[in-house]
């Protein structure tokens, strides 16, 4: 939804990082917490359903909020 949506509104380029499994210069970088643990970005934005008392989910969120080194941002629709 979202990574089809981008390109439309925006005009950039969208690497769907759980497909290419790699970054891509000059391209947004969408992915889900399966694919990004380890990597840093210098900025994150996290769309997240809800917050949980999941100890699973809850762990990874906190995974996909850690790994900005500059500015993360946290929506809840």
């Amino acid at each position: 939804m979202l990574e089809q949506s981008i390109p439309g509104i925006l005009s950039w380029k969208v690497n769907k990082a759980y497909e290419s499994k790699r970054k891509i210069k000059d391209t947004l970088f969408v992915s889900n917490r399966n694919h990004v643990k380890g990597l840093e970005f210098p900025f994150v934005i996290c769309v997240a359903e809800t917050i949980s008392r999941s100890h699973s989910l809850r762990n990874a969120l906190y995974m996909m909020l850690t790994r900005s080194f500059i500015k993360t941002y946290l929506l809840i629709p």
